[in-house]
């Protein structure tokens, strides 16, 4: 009966194996990477005084690494995964022939996950943190104008993600290495290109920003991640968060943003949701429809732009605005403009 049950137990074991391919990785291929950093639309530089934040939107950082994977054609399973210098180096590879896809290291907010098969591999980012989440769904909760029956509010249940930032990617090479190769080394040269979308968002005929603390903007209707091996994006809905800037001697609000994109479908409504909050910690909520100017083709700079007369009513608070952190969010007083 003991060598039945070692018998059976063997037996389970071997019927449990799978099958693993197995590569050599005997042959080298240099790497040629050249990181382009233009954008396919450009923003309007002339709109903003530039600061570091805004140089990186424009110009981009470039990257010190790439990670550089190679797939199999057909099953779409990674082979190898290698970190290179953003401006190249050598990869020991197998014979074979693969799909090659790389994409830059040290992004702030943008991340990479589902790495292990190539139309699962995809770029997104974190949702916000409470502090923020909180914010925006205490306003909302205290909405009374959800009677105007020409808004769309479903997207108040959409996750609420930071914008992404740029990552630099390629996926549209293959590599082809015959057994019967006889160059000991092989040259490839490939360029790895942003992702991510730049919007430039400004809110024009905002009076009272001298009582102004903080403004959070929430730009609805984008999608949620980007499968950056293949040309699709996520079908899943998602709020981005951006911080936005006062500009008191020309009255007005702004910043730029980064998207993988809006979300496909004429249904889309894309609604920019502003809460300013004033140093006594009071809100002030607003909400727009921009989503013809997100699907205007001749918007040629990706600008965002609201034409308002926004009067922020004086503060009983004594400090100065912008200099405070938020405080706890119960009981805020919100004044709703649609």
């Amino acid at each position: 009966m003991k060598n039945l049950g070692l018998l059976l137990a063997f037996l389970c074991l071997f019927g449990s194996c799978k099958r693993i391919e197995l590569y050599d990785y005997n042959r080298l291929v240099r790497l040629d990477l050249c990181v382009d950093m233009s954008l396919e639309v450009m923003p309007d530089t002339s709109l903003f005084s530039k600061d570091a934040d805004f140089d990186y939107w424009w110009q981009g950082r470039m990257p010190y690494h790439a990670e550089v994977l190679l797939y199999h054609p057909q099953t779409g399973k990674v082979i190898s995964s290698q970190i290179l210098p953003a401006q190249g180096g050598v990869l020991r590879v197998p014979d074979g022939d693969f799909d090659l896809v790389v994409y830059s290291l040290g992004t702030e907010w943008t991340q990479m996950q589902a790495l292990s098969h190539k139309k699962q591999a995809e770029a997104l980012t974190s949702e916000v943190t409470l502090l923020y989440a909180d914010l925006f769904k205490t306003v909302v909760c205290n909405d009374s104008a959800k009677s105007n029956e020409n808004m769309d509010y479903s997207y108040e249940q959409d996750p609420i993600v930071y914008s992404p930032d740029h990552v630099y990617v390629s996926a549209n090479k293959q590599l082809y290495l015959p057994t019967d190769l006889e160059q000991e080394e092989l040259r490839l040269s490939d360029t790895i290109k942003t992702i991510v979308q730049v919007y430039s968002l400004e809110v024009l005929g905002v009076q009272g920003l001298e009582y102004v603390r903080q403004v959070d903007a929430f730009i609805t209707g984008q999608v949620r991640s980007c499968y950056f091996a293949q040309p699709a994006l996520s079908s899943d809905p998602a709020t981005l968060y951006v911080r936005m800037k006062a500009d008191e001697e020309h009255e007005k609000l702004y910043t730029l943003f980064g998207t993988f994109g809006k979300l496909p479908g004429a249904e889309n409504k894309v609604y920019l949701d502003i809460i300013l909050t004033d140093a006594g910690g009071e809100c002030h909520r607003y909400v727009y429809d921009v989503t013809d100017q997100f699907d205007d083709e001749n918007n040629d700079h990706n600008r965002l732009v609201i034409s308002d007369s926004i009067v922020v009513p004086p503060s009983s608070f004594t400090g100065g605005p912008f200099d405070s952190a938020i405080e706890v969010w119960d009981g805020d007083t919100v004044k709703i403009v649609i």
